[in-house]
């Protein structure tokens, strides 16, 4: 049986996903990794609180709970990019160490202004969303990547070749079509 992961890339209605797109004109704002489809389980670097986007750190986020479903006006692109069952499992193991020390983690706000001047910062433990994305995609073998990881931006993964898009539009359509379907 094929292995996929999946991208997630993503924009909402909040204060700071609007100033993101504002500066940097780009409509996708937001990334985030999956192992399954239904994506209960979508792993990233965002806020901690729902009410403070200052705060953050390492985010396992869930499409019916916490943010998505507050925010239920969110944009998705849904990617998938096959693997073999080595990579599957490597980048399983990945993100399961990095949730059991979630803890760990801090979001790296220098580095997320830094990036948008091409100028990697790298910090042990703290990533802004598609650096760490970029990060696992790298050290997991998933696909070779365009540019440095801690440059990353949601787009640049636009440019990777070997993806399929699983879905594009609303979260909560998504999420309802999925629904049905299972």
């Amino acid at each position: 049986m094929q292995k996929y992961i999946y991208l997630i890339l993503s924009s909402s209605s909040s204060v700071p996903a609007k100033l993101i797109k504002f500066f940097t004109k780009n409509p996708l704002n937001h990334s985030s990794i999956s192992l399954d489809d239904g994506l209960h389980k979508m792993y990233s670097f965002g806020r901690l609180k729902m009410w403070n986007a200052f705060y953050g750190g390492f985010v396992v986020e869930d499409k019916d709970k916490g943010f998505y479903e507050k925010f239920t006006d969110t944009y998705i692109e849904l990617y998938r990019f096959p693997v073999d069952e080595e990579t599957y499992e490597r980048t399983k193991v990945y993100l399961e160490a990095c949730a059991n020390e979630k803890d760990t983690f801090k979001y790296n706000l220098l580095g997320t202004v830094l990036s948008k001047f091409k100028i990697p910062l790298v910090r042990n433990k703290q990533f802004f969303c598609s650096e760490f994305v970029a990060v696992v995609f790298e050290e997991c073998g998933i696909r070779k990547l365009n540019y440095n990881p801690h440059v990353y931006h949601p787009y640049y993964f636009l440019e990777l070749e070997d993806k399929e898009l699983v879905y594009k539009g609303m979260l909560r359509d998504y999420v309802q079509a999925h629904s049905e379907a299972s």
